[in-house]
């Protein structure tokens, strides 16, 4: 497995203001794809931002598990206009096979209402042809995006790619070698 380190806020805060200082940045996007999901460093830099009076507006990228509607508020006041999440598929056995969270229907509409009442804009990722997946489960997926209205709804199609244990249970079947043409499209 890989190991990673955490940035403190004070240096995430500082190379934010640095940016708007130097280039006269007016947006970014947080590129950590659970932002939230330490909730503690999250709303310290969103407080940061608050705080320090840096004039910017970002996105990051999580999932609604790790959000509530105090965060959203905060997250919001700090200049958060989106965030990206991924919902992967309406399908609840499909997620357990994939090792994904089963996050509750409507507690994740709830969310997505609450963020669009709020101005924050929900882009959910969707997946087509995980393992098991079939027309009907592809086709609930689909019903269920629409459901969600989320501000986007974009699908890909599942990638097996090098490194992953997708790739290894299919290796022997891949009919493209190129990797540049694998794009999740």
């Amino acid at each position: 497995f890989y190991s990673y380190r955490n940035r403190s806020v004070d240096n995430v805060l500082k190379e934010i203001e640095y940016l708007v200082r130097r280039y006269n940045m007016k947006g970014l996007i947080f590129r950590d794809p659970l932002f939230s999901g330490n909730r503690k460093i999250a709303r310290e830099i969103a407080e940061g931002i608050i705080t320090k009076g840096i004039n910017i507006k970002w996105v990051c990228e999580t999932s609604l598990d790790c959000l509530d509607e105090d965060l959203f508020k905060l997250f919001y006041r700090s200049g958060c206009r989106v965030i990206n999440i991924g919902v992967e598929s309406a399908d609840r056995t499909i997620l357990k096979r994939v090792n994904r969270k089963n996050i509750n229907p409507d507690y994740q509409k709830h969310l997505v209402d609450f963020a669009d009442k709020l101005g924050i804009r929900i882009t959910a990722f969707y997946v087509l042809g995980l393992p098991g997946e079939n027309t009907k489960t592809i086709e609930n997926t689909i019903k269920y995006a629409k459901w969600l209205n989320t501000h986007v709804a974009q699908f890909f199609i599942n990638t097996p790619f090098p490194g992953t244990a997708e790739y290894e249970k299919n290796k022997d079947n891949l009919i493209e070698e190129d990797w540049e043409k694998f794009d999740c499209y």
